[in-house]
């Protein structure tokens, strides 16, 4: 075979192969950022504060000692937050199954599409921010049991009430069906911190990233799951 010819094919192989890579790798940086972000604001009232992480961690595992507390005007470790008399030394994950709260230690990854509860001892504006590789949520965002469930939305994407759906028996539904179908209640709340009470959503209503939901199971287990998730909230 003709050199140049050779040596157009061997070039035209290189040529895919970095193509190839770099989309690869493109791919892979919209999906996983590095980044520092605020995921919850607290202002105006001392005590416990709720909040869940706007991501997927089960394939990152951000930990605990990740988080970092912002605080007139400077951002703290959580270590160093404690010591300024800021937050609580502890923080706390609620169990849909058991229903109850299970303290978490600084080596463990953050939990995914579950209720955080912290204590914070100022009314001045704290922040709750993270450093790590954010995944959004393809999977089930948690399981519920009968009776009352605390979820977040483990994306920074938009979505609605109307967005969100039900497996249960192998069958999916969505909101509205499945409380119908007596499998839940068929609508959300969401805890405003600030005011220390649930406020009941429509299902027009966008689900805000790093709040915290609760909603009614009269059945168990049943997967709780978002469908359709619409463009990313930078």
């Amino acid at each position: 075979m003709n050199k140049k010819i050779i040596y157009a094919i061997c070039m035209t192989l290189v040529m895919c192969t970095v193509i190839f890579a770099s989309s690869a790798l493109a791919g892979r940086i919209l999906e996983q950022r590095l980044v520092e972000t605020t995921i919850a604001t607290f202002k105006g009232r001392a005590g416990r504060q709720m909040f869940s992480i706007p991501f997927d961690n089960r394939e990152s595992q951000v930990t605990v000692s990740d988080l970092r507390v912002g605080y007139k005007g400077r951002v703290y470790n959580l270590e160093e937050a404690v010591e300024l008399g800021v937050v609580y030394p502890k923080l706390f994950v609620f169990d849909n199954g058991k229903k109850q709260w299970k303290t978490l230690s600084k080596d463990d990854a953050l939990p995914t599409g579950q209720a955080l509860l912290i204590d914070v001892y100022k009314t001045d504006e704290i922040t709750i921010n993270i450093i790590g590789k954010f995944f959004d949520s393809k999977r089930p965002i948690t399981t519920l049991s009968t009776g009352w469930n605390y979820f977040g939305k483990p994306s920074q994407r938009i979505v609605r009430v109307s967005d969100l759906c039900i497996s249960y028996k192998g069958k999916t539904y969505n909101l509205e069906e499945a409380g119908s179908a007596g499998i839940v209640d068929g609508c959300i709340s969401m805890f405003n911190n600030r005011e220390n009470r649930w406020i009941r959503l429509s299902m027009s209503s966008i689900i805000p990233s790093g709040q915290v939901f609760c909603i009614y199971s009269y059945k168990s287990p049943v997967e709780l799951r978002m469908n359709g998730l619409h463009p990313i909230i930078l």
